[in-house]
């Protein structure tokens, strides 16, 4: 009787230590994993914020101000909508007006600079986004390159290839055709 409740103690404390250590991996995988998920939303935090100061620092160049401004001029407002303000004098509608086609006209003059600008973002977006791929694709990219550029060397290689043949068998055929008739003239001198 007192070894049955020995041993049931004893198979207790067993299942005990055994719970006691699942529970303790189980502590761990969980820690692991929320360790994993923080980590990633630290890393996905710190390239957003590197992306607003990129796109900050865009808007401070010639271009940012440049885009800005562009986005004003296409705010300003038409010739209906100026019109339409009944409640104001004369005098200040042909201010407006005036304002209007200054602006009109400044911003028109803005218009190639924004082009080149527009330009200039595109490029830096193209860099932007090669730097951010990944390695791989870059070589993937590059390699496509490179094999692109290999095939049309090598059927520039066959196209002169086949034309030194063809060049050679020509000049070998026209030359048999002049001494063939250089032959007959000869012939025909003689008989006369």
């Amino acid at each position: 009787m007192l070894t049955e409740s020995l041993t049931g103690d004893l198979k207790a404390q067993k299942y005990l230590v055994d719970a006691t250590k699942l529970e303790d991996v189980l502590t761990k995988l969980l820690h692991n994993t929320l360790q994993d998920v923080f980590n990633a939303l630290k890393k996905n935090k710190a390239e957003i914020r590197l992306k607003k100061k990129f796109i900050a620092a865009l808007y401070k160049t010639r271009v940012g101000s440049l885009y800005w401004a562009f986005t004003k001029w296409r705010e300003l407002p038409s010739k209906k909508e100026i019109t339409k303000q009944n409640s104001v004098n004369i005098f200040h509608l042909k201010l407006e007006k005036l304002l209007f086609v200054l602006k009109r006209y400044a911003f028109d003059k803005l218009n190639e600079v924004l082009v080149e600008a527009a330009q200039v973002k595109r490029d830096c977006i193209k860099k932007m986004i090669l730097m951010t791929t990944d390695r791989t694709k870059l070589a993937f990219q590059t390699w496509v390159r490179y094999t692109r550029n290999l095939k049309h060397i090598e059927a520039c290689r066959t196209t002169i290839n086949m034309m030194k043949i063809l060049n050679g068998g020509l000049r070998n055929n026209f030359l048999a055709i002049i001494s063939v008739a250089e032959e007959r003239k000869a012939q025909i001198k003689a008989l006369k």
